[in-house]
Protein backbone atom coordinates (compact mmCIF):
# COMPACT_ATOMS: atom_id res chain seq x y z
CA UNK A 1 0.00 0.00 0.00
CA UNK A 2 1.43 3.39 -1.04
CA UNK A 3 1.57 6.23 1.40
CA UNK A 4 0.03 9.44 0.05
CA UNK A 5 1.89 11.46 2.66
CA UNK A 6 5.35 10.34 1.57
CA UNK A 7 4.59 10.91 -2.13
CA UNK A 8 3.31 14.42 -1.38
CA UNK A 9 6.32 15.18 0.81
CA UNK A 10 8.73 14.08 -1.93
CA UNK A 11 6.95 16.23 -4.53
CA UNK A 12 7.06 19.28 -2.25
CA UNK A 13 10.76 18.82 -1.54
CA UNK A 14 11.54 18.75 -5.25
CA UNK A 15 9.48 21.82 -6.11
CA UNK A 16 10.27 24.16 -3.25
CA UNK A 17 13.68 25.47 -2.37
CA UNK A 18 14.77 28.59 -0.57
CA UNK A 19 18.26 28.34 -2.03
CA UNK A 20 19.53 29.98 -5.20
CA UNK A 21 21.44 27.97 -7.78
CA UNK A 22 24.62 29.65 -6.53
CA UNK A 23 23.96 28.46 -2.98
CA UNK A 24 23.24 24.92 -4.15
CA UNK A 25 26.54 24.92 -6.04
CA UNK A 26 28.41 26.09 -2.90
CA UNK A 27 29.61 29.30 -4.54
CA UNK A 28 31.28 31.57 -1.99
CA UNK A 29 32.65 35.10 -1.94
CA UNK A 30 35.61 35.68 -4.30
CA UNK A 31 35.32 32.22 -5.91
CA UNK A 32 36.69 31.77 -9.40
CA UNK A 33 34.35 29.61 -11.48
CA UNK A 34 35.13 27.83 -14.73
CA UNK A 35 32.24 26.95 -17.05
CA UNK A 36 32.98 24.27 -19.63
CA UNK A 37 30.41 23.26 -22.22
CA UNK A 38 27.55 25.21 -20.62
CA UNK A 39 24.58 26.35 -22.65
CA UNK A 40 24.71 30.00 -23.67
CA UNK A 41 22.03 31.04 -21.20
CA UNK A 42 23.42 29.11 -18.20
CA UNK A 43 25.02 32.20 -16.65
CA UNK A 44 21.53 33.72 -16.38
CA UNK A 45 20.76 31.05 -13.74
CA UNK A 46 23.66 32.21 -11.61
CA UNK A 47 21.93 35.16 -9.99
CA UNK A 48 22.62 36.76 -6.61
CA UNK A 49 26.24 35.67 -6.64
CA UNK A 50 28.34 36.55 -3.60
CA UNK A 51 30.66 39.56 -3.97
CA UNK A 52 33.83 39.11 -5.97
CA UNK A 53 32.79 35.95 -7.85
CA UNK A 54 34.28 35.72 -11.33
CA UNK A 55 33.22 33.36 -14.11
CA UNK A 56 35.46 32.23 -16.95
CA UNK A 57 35.06 29.91 -19.93
CA UNK A 58 38.82 29.49 -20.47
CA UNK A 59 40.72 26.90 -18.39
CA UNK A 60 43.57 29.24 -17.51
CA UNK A 61 44.73 29.80 -13.95
CA UNK A 62 43.34 28.43 -10.70
CA UNK A 63 39.66 27.91 -9.95
CA UNK A 64 37.58 27.17 -6.87
CA UNK A 65 34.69 25.60 -8.78
CA UNK A 66 34.42 23.95 -12.18
CA UNK A 67 31.03 23.36 -13.77
CA UNK A 68 31.57 20.84 -16.55
CA UNK A 69 28.75 19.97 -18.96
CA UNK A 70 28.82 16.98 -21.29
CA UNK A 71 26.34 15.30 -23.62
CA UNK A 72 28.14 11.97 -23.98
CA UNK A 73 30.77 9.77 -22.37
CA UNK A 74 33.27 10.69 -25.09
CA UNK A 75 32.66 14.41 -24.55
CA UNK A 76 33.01 13.98 -20.78
CA UNK A 77 36.32 12.16 -21.13
CA UNK A 78 37.61 14.80 -23.55
CA UNK A 79 36.61 17.69 -21.30
CA UNK A 80 38.11 16.01 -18.22
CA UNK A 81 41.42 15.61 -20.04
CA UNK A 82 41.32 19.35 -20.86
CA UNK A 83 41.17 20.31 -17.19
CA UNK A 84 43.26 17.60 -15.52
CA UNK A 85 46.17 20.04 -15.13
CA UNK A 86 44.12 22.46 -13.02
CA UNK A 87 42.38 19.96 -10.75
CA UNK A 88 43.34 20.08 -7.08
CA UNK A 89 42.07 18.69 -3.77
CA UNK A 90 40.33 21.93 -2.74
CA UNK A 91 38.43 22.40 -5.98
CA UNK A 92 34.70 21.65 -6.30
CA UNK A 93 33.99 19.84 -9.56
CA UNK A 94 30.37 19.60 -10.73
CA UNK A 95 29.72 17.23 -13.63
CA UNK A 96 26.49 17.87 -15.48
CA UNK A 97 25.01 15.64 -18.15
CA UNK A 98 21.88 15.61 -20.21
CA UNK A 99 18.62 15.12 -18.31
CA UNK A 100 17.16 12.82 -20.94
CA UNK A 101 18.93 9.49 -20.34
CA UNK A 102 17.19 7.81 -23.26
CA UNK A 103 19.06 10.16 -25.59
CA UNK A 104 22.40 9.96 -23.75
CA UNK A 105 25.23 8.71 -25.95
CA UNK A 106 27.55 6.34 -24.11
CA UNK A 107 30.24 5.99 -26.79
Amino acid sequence: MKSAISVTAVKKRRLVSDKTVAQKLLIKQNNRILLIGALDNYQELLVNLPPGVTISTKPEGLFDIILLFAKSKVELESRLSEIKGILNSKLILWLTYTNCTSNLKTT
